[in-house]
């Protein structure tokens, strides 16, 4: 759920009234599920794209500011969980979140 959260608020925080965000989740052959979670905000800059995940960070994006630790969270409880963590992003066309988590295997 704290994936979910972060990722949804940090799509709202840099999309502006009127443009969207999409959810999307897409079971794979090997036991996960992808999901992703897009904008169509302002994107991230190469410079700050290097540094997107360092926990110490503190993120000051013009009116945006945050604790700079939502994605390093994230990741980090990605990766815990076996899965997987990427980011596509072009400045001026938003940014796109992709994560794998596991199917919970026995359960209906």
């Amino acid at each position: 759920m704290r994936i979910f959260l972060n990722l949804i608020a940090n799509a709202f925080k840099f999309t502006r009234r009127g443009e969207s965000i999409t959810v999307s989740a897409v079971p794979q052959d090997n036991g996960f599920v992808e999901f992703c979670i897009k904008d169509t905000g302002p994107g991230i800059s190469p410079e700050r794209l290097s540094r997107l995940f360092d926990p110490v960070r503190a993120q000051n994006v013009g009116p945006h500011e945050g604790s700079g630790l939502g994605l390093s969270i994230v990741k980090s409880l990605v990766e815990g969980h076996g899965g997987r963590f990427r980011v596509e992003t072009s400045l001026g066309q938003g940014a796109a979140f992709y994560f794998t988590l596991p199917t919970a295997k026995g359960k209906t």
